[in-house]
């Protein structure tokens, strides 16, 4: 893609943490979709063990409109706004490492119309054995300018605009992304990480995301999904290890049962 096709007022905004692999592929499939799109892209980093950090030191090197930076986590609010500090276009676009713009491309075209100070991305969430869902859903919005708008809330944040919480419908642009889901057994996450937050207060777990029993279970993408969306769960894993990057075993383990059903790799 030609320097003048990407975004240039829109800078792409992550928060990560043990992210090396995860339902939409992992980080380095996510961001590979994304960085030929996007003229500044930065990634915070709160603290992964699994190898993500390293992961990211090598994209940056390879990619310098990757931006990546460190702070301790102290809640999803907080690590988005720090996160949005080190923007300096006038657009700020916040996703996830398990998510994706379904088309990056429209956003290139749309950008050229934008007057509002903040827009809705409308979710479709892709679930564990394909199905789509389209949905108006997950905090929002996804898309604002960026000195208008701070994040607040430990673990589920809200937009808030002039210290105003941002209420109602909001106007949605025709790019859509996606939100890739786990396995059903996703309360696991909720039991094991978000409600391990003590009365989700200034009191945050000690131990990583891939220390908790169930990180696999919500980690674990599903390679044959993924393959509809061009996402090559084998050849991600075999990138990371050429890196020397090790994948979580638990994750492994359960990708074995997707052996000789679609790819040998595995």
């Amino acid at each position: 893609m030609t320097e003048y096709n990407k975004l240039s007022d829109v800078t792409l905004t992550m928060i990560v943490r043990d992210e090396l692999m995860n339902p939409a592929g992992g980080l380095h499939a996510v961001l590979s979709r994304h960085l030929p799109y996007f003229k500044n892209v930065v990634v915070l980093d709160t603290g992964s063990i699994d190898g993500t950090r390293q992961l990211l030191e090598q994209m940056a090197g390879e990619h310098r409109q990757l931006k990546v930076y460190d702070a301790k986590f102290e809640g999803y609010g907080p690590a988005r706004n720090t996160a949005k500090g080190h923007v300096k276009t006038e657009y700020t676009l916040m996703l996830d490492a398990d998510e994706m713009l379904k088309r990056p491309e429209e956003l290139v075209t749309e950008i050229q119309s934008f007057s509002e100070n903040h827009l809705r991305l409308d979710m479709i969430k892709v679930y564990h054995n394909g199905e789509e869902v389209e949905c108006i859903a997950g905090w929002n919005p996804r898309l604002f300018k960026s000195n208008q708008v701070t994040l607040r809330g430990l673990v589920y944040e809200m937009a808030y605009f002039d210290d105003r919480l941002i209420l109602g419908q909001l106007p949605a642009i025709q790019t859509k992304f996606l939100h890739f889901e786990p396995s059903k057994e996703d309360s696991r996450k909720k039991l094991e990480w978000y409600d391990s937050f003590s009365n989700w207060n200034n009191i945050f777990p000690k131990e990583a995301p891939s220390q908790t029993p169930s990180f696999p279970l919500w980690k674990t993408p599903n390679p044959a999904t993924l393959l509809k969306y061009e996402i090559d769960v084998p050849a991600e894993i075999e990138y990371l290890e050429r890196l020397g990057l090790q994948v979580h075993p638990g994750i492994l383990e359960r990708l074995q049962q997707y052996r000789g059903n679609n790819d040998d790799r595995i």
